[in-house]
């Protein structure tokens, strides 16, 4: 295979580096001008994982981060699940460090914010360590930043770390030598301290591709493997925290079912993106600029749009002919999203159940794109008229394309409308007409732009920054000001309320109105609602959550899905039970749901309402029966015939169990409560998720049997007499593990610095 990106002799250097200074300074001074908002506290990301699923544990990670304490479980999510354990919450990541110092939405958002600077970063020294010049170094990097799938990432609070530190890694193993493989080992330990482990696998390819290219494969396979040898090293607080857990989760029990693993799989009519930015709509509208194109896509896209921007896509294909080994890479990237949709059982099985997603694979397509892109700026540079004659040719394509959709716009129009189910929205068939002809106009113009700009790779720069501005779009902030406050509906609430939210998260109904806009409203609205964003930052619990990251227990994994499954009455005695003390329901019927009305409102044509739930079961509870069940969906439907919480508890096996003991909460914090029990012995049920890292014991040192109670609760086994107990669970590995990291982490940076005398 021919050396990837093969070094050319520079001309110019003085003016080369004066003229790629000046545009580096102007691409900062972007990045801040759209970032201050963020980083001042003004505005914050917001779409999909952002509020959906990061936010609400890294409020609850914050907070305990100012205590002093990293846990092992969060008992304000679904009853106490893994938090040291799930890596999708970074709960060992450095910059966790900014919570410390910085109010939440300002350290929140600028760990996005710097994230997704560090890859542009990354990518530019990955092109100059492969031996680039500095220019087309800019246009691969604000490529890699500023593509569909770099926007995406600022949706997803672990993957942009991934995506930021890889090419830092892949430009440590192509300098190579002792300074460059401890870079890389520094750089992948970061990734993998960023709890995206599928994409960090993923990502071996793009590494030993440039290893053994650069050195060889013996030389190569010895940088690689020192290189993960250190990131093991670093990363190891993670890694234990996660082995600890990973055999008792959903994932880790069950796998990933195989109509999950393809959920987000590419389908080929979005090739259509590598030319137009947003031809299927704007993800995060409702009006008629709305993504209409649900049909072909049940869902928005993991990776919201493919563009690489036409003047980055048209100097990859220059360079495609040189570089094959990037340009297989980027066709295999393509190639997996989409066959891991048509043969999801067969990704499913060589992952071990652990891999879902196909679209995932596009990190392969990205990164070999933007190393592409800037590998064709520069050899758009040294070539001579043919070139840009092929260029001039292919840009009267779009331009034909485009005159002749203005010629047949209202036929245009109309087939926009056929395309869109349900009907469409006012205006919306005209605009996506009008956007398309725009978007064809645009790509022959820059495409036309790019063939005269000749021996200028600093004019590429500009006209590749025009070129990815249409998928401006994807970068959807709200301001702050609706979320700093606690909702109205939880001033009705007791502090500290445990809040059972059984409201939608994802796009709206068809019941809504259609005067909603945009996923802000839709934001603000489930702020309102107390949705777990921003609800967790001002103190709520949520007992039920659905298990999106398959790391909850499989115990509350199934819980969750039976309970939701019940009539509202046996629903109610659930919430009951898990210590909820209030409720959020849209339903259809509200005379069977059997709770007072708290409060309601209607917004965008769709009433919700907030409703007490008397007498919720406490933290410790002595009840007065204790029954076996093995089933436990038997075990759902009988509890849910049981209105008084402290009346029944079923356990799977026998407990030999007298009513009556009096039980005193002494002390409790996330990993440890202690309590007096005095009794004839029996079963305590904690209002805790059972996990078998719980350990329960005696004041004498003496060990208790811990069981699952009630499905998914924590039963511990007392015997007779006067006890105080405590149930803990200990931190000592990830101790340890923390240690060797820190001391791993300074071996590597002083190799990284040292230079001998």
């Amino acid at each position: 295979m021919a050396a990837i990106l093969d070094a050319a002799p520079g001309q110019g250097e003085t003016r080369a580096r004066r003229e790629e200074r000046l545009l580096l300074t102007l691409l900062v001074a972007l990045w801040f001008a759209l970032t201050l908002p963020l980083a001042s506290g003004q505005r914050t990301l917001f779409q999909r994982d952002v509020f959906g699923l990061h936010l609400p544990r890294k409020a609850f990670g914050a907070a305990e981060l100012a205590a002093g304490r990293i846990p092992a479980v969060d008992p304000g999510w679904a009853l106490g699940q893994p938090f040291r354990g799930d890596p999708n919450v970074l709960p060992f990541y450095p910059d966790n460090l900014l919570y410390l110092a910085l109010p939440f939405w300002s350290a929140f958002n600028l760990h996005y914010l710097l994230h997704w600077l560090l890859g542009f970063f990354g990518m530019r020294a990955l092109f100059l360590a492969l031996g680039r010049p500095r220019r087309a170094a800019l246009v691969a990097a604000l490529t890699w930043a500023g593509c569909g799938f770099g926007l995406s990432l600022l949706t997803f609070y672990n993957l942009v770390v991934v995506a930021a530190w890889w090419p830092w890694a892949m430009a440590g193993l192509a300098r190579g030598g002792r300074r460059g493989v401890a870079g890389a080992a520094l750089a992948l330990g970061f990734a993998l301290l960023g709890g995206e482990p599928v994409t960090a696998a993923l990502g071996l390819v793009p590494l030993a591709l440039v290893a053994f290219d650069r050195h060889g494969w013996r030389r190569g396979l010895a940088s690689l493997a020192a290189a993960g040898a250190g990131a093991l090293l670093v990363a190891a607080p993670q890694l234990v925290a996660t082995a600890r857990v990973i055999g008792f989760t959903t994932r880790g029990t069950w796998g990933v079912a195989p109509a999950q693993v393809g959920r987000f799989a590419l389908h080929p009519v979005r090739l259509v993106e590598l030319l137009l930015p947003l031809p299927f709509g704007w993800p995060t509208r409702f009006d008629r600029f709305d993504f209409w194109s649900l049909d072909l896509f049940p869902l928005v896209p993991f990776v919201m749009s493919l563009h690489l921007g036409i003047v980055g896509l048209a100097a990859a294909v220059v360079a495609a002919r040189r570089q094959r080994g990037l340009a297989i890479l980027a066709a295999a990237g393509l190639a997996a999203a989409w066959l891991g949709g048509v043969a999801p059982g067969l990704l499913a099985r060589a992952s071990a159940g652990l891999f879902r997603y196909p679209e995932k694979f596009l990190f392969w397509f990205a990164l070999a794109g933007a190393l592409l892109a800037g590998a064709g700026t520069e050899q758009l540079a040294l070539t001579g008229w043919r070139t840009r004659r092929k260029l001039l040719l292919s840009a009267l394509g779009p331009l034909l394309l485009a005159v002749a959709g203005m010629i047949a716009f209202p036929e245009l129009s109309r087939l926009f409308a056929s395309w869109m189910t349900p009907a469409p929205k006012p205006h919306a068939p005209a605009t996506q007409a009008g956007l398309l002809i725009a978007g064809l106009l645009s790509a022959a113009l820059l495409l036309a732009a790019l063939a005269f700009a000749r021996r200028r790779p600093g004019v590429v720069v500009l006209l590749q920054l025009a070129a990815l501005a249409p998928l401006a779009p994807l970068w959807a902030t709200v301001p702050v000001a609706p979320f700093r406050a606690p909702a109205e509906w939880q001033q009705l609430l007791p502090p500290g309320a445990a809040v059972a939210h059984f409201v939608p998260t994802a796009e709206p109904p068809p019941a809504f109105d259609p005067t909603l806009q945009s996923m802000g409203e839709l934001a603000w609205l489930r702020a309102r609602e107390l949705d777990p964003a921003p609800g967790r930052l001002h103190g709520l619990s949520y007992p039920i959550a659905p298990d999106t990251a398959g790391i909850f227990s499989p115990l509350s994994a199934r819980l969750d899905v039976e309970i939701r499954r019940l009539d509202w009455p046996r629903r109610a005695a659930w919430l009951r039970r898990l210590g909820a003390d209030a409720l959020v329901e849209r339903a259809s019927d509200p005379a069977r749901v059997p709770l007072p009305q708290l409060a309601a409102h209607t917004e965008f044509g769709v009433e919700t309402r907030l409703r007490a739930i008397p007498e919720p079961a406490p933290l410790l509870r002595w009840p007065r029966r204790v029954e076996m069940e093995p089933d436990p969906h038997a075990a759902v439907a009988r509890l849910g015939e049981e209105r008084d919480p402290l009346a029944l508890a079923l356990v799977p096996e026998a407990v030999a169990h007298e009513p009556g003991a009096t039980v005193t909460l002494v002390a409790a914090a996330p990993d440890r409560i202690e309590a007096e029990v005095s009794g004839d012995g029996g079963l305590l049920v904690v209002r805790r998720a059972f996990l078998p890292l719980y350990r329960a014991g005696t004041a004498e040192g003496e060990p208790l049997p811990t069981l699952p109670a009630d499905v998914a609760l924590l039963g511990v086994v007392v015997p007779p007499g006067s006890h105080r107990i405590t149930i803990a669970i200990d931190s000592v590995p990830e101790r340890v593990a923390g240690l060797l990291a820190v001391l791993a982490a300074l071996g590597l940076l002083a190799l990284l610095t040292w230079r001998p005398r």
